[in-house]
């Protein structure tokens, strides 16, 4: 009987014998692996989008880093209440980054470096926003507390929790979409 590693038929053996060794016929591919195939580039497409919004937050000093102001009241007595800012965070690390590096070009390589890493955590903080909890991911923060306290990570989805919060989500996009389709026009 033959063993096909890590693959449920021969015509998948092929396919992945041909993508390692460059052997093989490609008429050997089957439906299921060009759907696959056609399904991970759909979704290296809608990437696009969170990293244009990513660019253009940086470019525009757009706010997105939520912090607590605290407001000072005098009247009568003293009080103080919390105001929520949004501040341009990764676009003032990418304005000192910028002048930094044209000071000193030896930092070029340590700033690359340090760029794919930044760039890496700011599309995991827009991923973190999705309204949907499948398509969220676990913040940097709970990953570091898991491995110090031993924990497992685990967030409780009720049955159609985002559904609601998700079918209004298309319906802005969808609004948005037409909006611009009658701008074009």
């Amino acid at each position: 009987k033959q063993f096909h590693v890590g693959t449920t038929n021969r015509p998948n053996f092929l396919t992945a014998h041909y993508a390692v060794h460059g052997e093989g016929s490609v008429d050997d591919l089957d439906l299921k692996l060009l759907m696959a195939y056609w399904d991970e580039l759909y979704e290296l497409v809608n990437l696009i989008d969170p990293i244009r919004e990513n660019l253009l937050t940086v470019l525009f000093w757009r706010g997105h880093y939520p912090v607590d102001f605290p407001h000072f009241k005098f009247k009568g007595g003293f009080e103080v209440s919390f105001q929520k800012v949004k501040l341009p965070l990764n676009s003032v690390v990418a304005f000192v980054g910028a002048i930094t590096m044209a000071e000193n070009f030896n930092l070029i390589p340590s700033y690359f470096c340090f760029g794919a890493a930044w760039f890496l955590l700011s599309m995991m903080g827009s991923r973190q926003k999705a309204e949907n909890p499948w398509e969220r991911c676990r913040s940097y923060w709970d990953m570091c507390a898991s491995l110090i306290t031993g924990k497992p990570l685990g967030e409780e989805i009720k049955a159609d929790e985002s559904f609601s919060a998700e079918d209004e989500a298309l319906k802005l996009k969808s609004v948005q979409v037409d909006d611009l389709d009658s701008q074009a026009q």
